[in-house]
């Protein structure tokens, strides 16, 4: 490559690389494309080979903390290899620096310090720490004072401590922190924490405020892991007001942070590495007697990811006073939940046994098993994943449900605003004839639909029935839900087959007061503005058409589809889904699913829904509640005696779903409760007012 083809290359990485440095993840991976592509152009004799390296090598390096995969570090390792040979002077002692981190970084990895060694054998992290060591000594010999040593002090600092010979681990790690560098002084405060005299923990401390407060600065990735690292050290000595500072810190880093990623995919792998700040702050602070400031990092944090994850400013609001709002901060540390009613004010209760350490193994067979299913369509996987939700649903309602109605026994119903930890799971089923349970992603969307549900007109509706869309079993009800729905309403459109285009569809929405859909659905947890609803003709709703509408006068949204309230389990406090997604947009409720639907159990759920909100006058988030206790009840000659009372006021096709419904419940053992089961019923949330 010509050198005046390589400038604007270098000019490039070099541009990444500080945009990196500042948190942007995906410039990182920009930075290695860049400077490989000037590594490989250059021939084996140029001096700057070294250092190139050692860049690339330090954001492969650094990619590991999101990526969690042993290929970085391996390209890392090799490519260090390489040119180590050939390195002199300061290059040497900066490569001898990078490979000695590199090596630390791999030694130290879960997948490597969690294998199993063969009997007489060393296992691997110490081989890898002995050889990060051998090669930093051995570089540190000679080595003059300069940026370059610091950094090998740096690396040496840390394979020592990580080797248990803290004296002169701390020793290294002062010298590699002499000019304040960021990196080499967390570590040092790290160490200082773990395994100094009380008089160096209190500087760790020091140190630890110091650097939190840098999120400014371009040192906010090593702001927000100070912060982070306070907050968890101070928990383990119980020292919750100084941990639900550092938390509020490190939210404050987290801030910043997110807004320099530049497109969905580097918002959601920052999400995943910031982990669960917004909840541990919570906790710690609900923790030291603050309930009230615990609820203001959650709100904070809750509407930052809305915001990030949608690019919708999510307005203040006071908190409801007509019934309690319940927050669910789950946290590696514990879970608490911080009931916010008249008479109680702030209300902190601690959920015993619950914490995300203790649910991710409960999370993982309960979502596999439905994914099992899902996939199989095996009868026994079938009967695998009902078995899993009965469990599920027992445990809810003891561990987390019990608690909080005992302190708010007597009310009737609840809103719920979770750090997204339980988000998968139907809390509202475990306990439903106790309490009536509705969701909202955080008080100030709830604030907003309930100003617009006190006010709003409910005389039109929009119905959208599947079309039938190619890869996707055909919904045999939809058009008989769409119009049951409809014939409720003075104003109606319903649309059918080939009318199900996206302009007429979002036509319907900007001037109908109520929306339903029966159709097939996708969730994009890579980009959540991509999550849509399928039309005909291969169109399709996405969630970012719908944030563009601005559906500010529209009272409900039906979402009669598959995992419409699912949001990306993997994120902590994520709760972005289709259906936070139309409250972001304005939406007063919204109906939604966790789970795959069946088609009938679907129609007699809605049409009777649609009784008692439209025909007896019941809020929609009671019809709701009562509509579910209904069908999980009745038998089936009392479904199918209701489904003929309905057909004498039926349209023509609403009628004939009914009949046809009525029919199939004949042919079944008049006792029997047909949709007893919680899968058939459960999956089905309320959103917001």
């Amino acid at each position: 490559m010509s050198s005046d083809k390589l400038q604007p290359l270098l000019a490039e990485a070099q541009l990444a690389l500080a945009r990196a440095e500042e948190g942007d993840v995906a410039a990182g991976d920009e930075a290695i494309e860049r400077l490989t592509a000037v590594l490989e152009a250059r021939p084996p004799e140029w001096e700057g080979r070294a250092l190139v390296a050692v860049e690339i090598a330090r954001q492969l390096r650094r990619r590991f903390r999101r990526s969690f995969a042993l290929s970085d570090l391996d390209a890392a390792a090799t490519l260090l290899e390489q040119e180590r040979g050939a390195a002199k002077g300061d290059a040497a002692v900066a490569l001898a620096a990078e490979f000695a981190l590199v090596l630390h970084r791999a030694a130290t990895a879960p997948p490597v310090v969690d294998a199993e060694t063969p009997a007489g054998q060393v296992p691997a992290s110490e081989r890898l720490l002995a050889t990060a060591r051998s090669i930093g000594e051995a570089a540190l010999v000679g080595a003059q004072d300069s940026a370059e040593r610091r950094a090998l002090a740096y690396a040496l600092g840390l394979v020592l401590a990580d080797s248990g010979e803290h004296t002169q681990a701390i020793a290294m790690l002062r010298e590699g922190a002499a000019n304040g560098e960021p990196e080499p002084t967390l570590a040092l405060a790290k160490v200082l924490a773990a395994e100094g005299t009380p008089a160096e923990q209190g500087e760790a401390v020091t140190i630890l405020e110091g650097l939190s407060q840098r999120a400014g600065a371009a040192e906010a990735q090593t702001a927000f892991e100070a912060a982070r690292f306070h907050g968890y050290w101070a928990v383990t000595r119980s020292m919750w007001a100084e941990a639900g500072a550092a938390y509020g810190r490190a939210i404050d880093a987290r801030e910043v942070l997110r807004r320099r990623q530049v497109h969905s995919g580097a918002e959601r792998a920052w999400l995943l590495e910031a982990g669960d700040v917004v909840s541990e702050a919570a906790y710690a602070l609900a923790r030291a007697g603050d309930a009230a400031a615990a609820v203001v990092a959650l709100e904070t944090g809750l509407a930052a990811n809305m915001q990030l994850r949608l690019g919708v400013e999510v307005a203040g609001g006071e908190a409801p006073a007509t019934e309690p709002l319940v927050y669910l901060a789950v946290s590696v540390h514990g879970a608490v939940a911080i009931i916010v009613a008249t008479g109680l004010g702030f209300k902190s209760v601690f959920l015993e046994g619950v914490s995300r350490q203790s649910n991710h193994p409960r999370m993982l067979r309960y979502l596999a098993s439905y994914r099992r299913w899902q996939e199989t369509e095996d009868l026994a996987a079938r009967d695998a994943w009902l078995a899993e939700l009965d469990s599920t649903l027992t445990w809810l309602k003891k561990d987390v449900l019990e608690p909080v109605l005992a302190e708010i026994g007597g009310c009737r119903a609840a809103t719920i605003v979770s750090d997204g930890a339980l988000e998968p799971l139907p809390l509202h089923a475990a306990a439903l004839a106790e309490i009536e349970l509705g969701y909202a992603p955080t008080a100030a969307v709830l604030a907003r639909a309930q100003a617009l549900a006190a006010t709003v007109a409910t005389e039109s509706v929009v119905a959208v029935a599947d079309p039938g869309v190619s890869g996707y079993r055909p919904l045999v009800h939809a058009p008989g839900e769409a119009a049951i729905m409809a014939s409720s309403f003075s104003e109606r459109t319903v649309l059918l087959d080939e009318r199900v285009r996206l302009a007429a569809v979002e036509g319907g929405l900007i001037s109908s007061d109520v929306a339903h859909f029966a159709c097939h659905a996708r969730a994009r947890f890579d980009d959540p503005l991509l999550s849509s609803l399928f039309l005909g003709g291969g169109d399709e709703l996405t969630l970012a058409r719908v944030i563009e509408l601005e559906l500010g006068d529209t009272r409900l949204v039906v979402l009669s589809a598959c995992e419409t309230a699912l949001a990306d389990v993997a994120i902590a406090s994520e709760k972005t889904s289709l259906a936070s997604g139309f409250l972001a947009a304005g939406v007063a409720g919204v109906i939604a699913t966790a789970w795959a639907v069946s088609d009938r159990s679907t129609l007699l759920l809605i049409a009777r829904f649609a009784e008692l909100w439209r025909g007896q006058g019941v809020t929609p988030r009671r019809a709701l509640s009562l509509a579910q206790q209904w069908l999980q009840d009745a038998t089936a000659t009392e479904i199918a005696g209701w489904a003929r009372a309905q057909v004498l006021v039926s349209d023509r096709v609403a009628a004939g779903t009914l009949e046809l419904v009525a029919g199939v419940m004949d042919r079944r053992p008049a006792a029997e409760r047909p949709y007893a089961h919680p899968h058939f019923w459960a999956a089905f949330s309320y959103h917001g007012a």
